[in-house]
């Protein structure tokens, strides 16, 4: 694992320089703020440097338009805020996978070793250092877009255009108000080709509504699915090599004034009834954040599971209403793992994708 941008603790309380040169000060509660106090003249912490009416503008070799310099702004001010919520998950991600390591230490230590404990612990280390691994591959490729960004200030126009709509496509974010025709090529094909970190890791996805829920509930909003945890169990990774046994995708929806979180569950078994059994209305979901923070969400509705004909899978969608106090949680946090209390008993899951319910509170409000 790299070490990546500079950190220095202070009590309770780590300075981190980013790899763009952004400055913060994250506190051991997982919240964070701008490090005002090492702020200077050429760090993006608070001020861009050529906004700087200290520094002496340089010399741009190509003229930028009004519409392009906003267009670029808004590009890189969104990479920016993802950047510092990604070194965040990062070293929450980070900070997991050493206690983990520090556990499983003392437990090879102890004379009275239990196998089965460091069998465990070793699986749930090793997939702690995974989810390092691909967060940091975001964090390296947000900081690949940011450096073009910055170089498409001083671009040939028709160049910076098409690499403008190419780098907005990736973020998924419309800034076609901000883009010439020069350089659209007329009747063209819509690029849909998936960027590096989306093959690698799943990041952000584009943001939508899921339009079948408000059939249901007109009065009701939801945002569309997202890959949200895989898992299966050690026991049976030997048998479900190729996949895994469950696939869970998240949403964020609202209705009669209240928020709930949208869980859609696919078990790739037609034993799942025997297995998992249901999840009852009045059932948990413990939720616990990077930060250590955890706390419980309750069922709305009897979650029965459907069985899928052409699949055999047996599917489970369940709604959890999140508490006023929570969902200022789970805006501002990213998720370490969850535990489902099923008909069959108590299951913990690792997340992955540790913003997705961070990401979807921002598209819910965009809508």
């Amino acid at each position: 694992m790299l070490g990546m941008g500079l950190i220095t603790s202070v009590d309770a309380q780590q300075r981190i320089t980013t790899l763009s040169g952004q400055k913060i000060i994250l506190q051991d509660n997982g919240t964070w703020l701008y490090d005002i106090m090492s702020i200077d003249e050429d760090s993006l912490g608070m001020l861009y440097a050529e906004l700087n009416p200290m520094k002496k503008p340089e010399k741009k070799k190509y003229h930028i338009n009004e519409n392009h310099q906003k267009g670029l702004t808004l590009l890189r001010d969104t990479v920016l805020g993802r950047e510092i919520r990604q070194v965040v998950i990062l070293e929450g991600l980070k900070n997991r996978f050493s206690k983990l390591t520090n556990i499983l230490a003392v437990a090879k230590k102890d004379t009275l070793k239990d196998v089965s404990y460091i069998v465990m612990l070793d699986s749930t280390r090793r997939d702690a250092k995974l989810g390092v691994e691909q967060s940091e591959k975001v964090y390296r490729q947000l900081f690949k877009q940011y450096n073009k960004i910055q170089s498409l200030f001083d671009a040939k126009e028709e160049t910076r255009n098409d690499e403008m709509k190419s780098l907005a496509d990736d973020l998924g974010i419309n800034i076609g108000s901000y883009l010439s025709m020069q350089g659209k090529k007329e009747n063209a094909p819509t690029k849909l080709s998936l960027t590096k970190s989306e093959i690698d890791y799943k990041p952000l996805l584009v943001c939508g509504r899921d339009s079948s829920y408000a059939m249901l509930n007109p009065k009701a909003l939801s945002t569309s699915l997202r890959p949200w945890y895989d898992f299966t169990p050690t026991r049976m990774k030997n048998f479900l090599k190729s996949k895994d046994l469950i696939n869970t995708s998240c949403g964020i929806a609202k209705h009669d004034g209240k928020y709930y979180l949208r869980l859609h569950i696919v078990v790739a078994s037609k034993d799942a009834f025997k297995t998992y059994g249901s999840i009852p209305a009045g059932n948990f979901m413990k939720i616990t954040l990077v930060t250590g923070k955890a706390f419980n969400i309750l069922n709305a509705y009897q979650s029965s599971g459907k069985l899928e004909n052409y699949t055999g899978y047996v599917v489970y969608d369940a709604e959890f209403h999140i508490k006023s106090d929570d969902v200022s949680l789970l805006r501002k946090n990213p998720i370490d793992s969850i535990g489902i209390m099923w008909s069959s008993g108590f299951e913990l899951y690792p997340i992955y994708e540790v913003d997705a319910v961070m990401n979807a509170f921002d598209c819910f409000d965009s809508f």
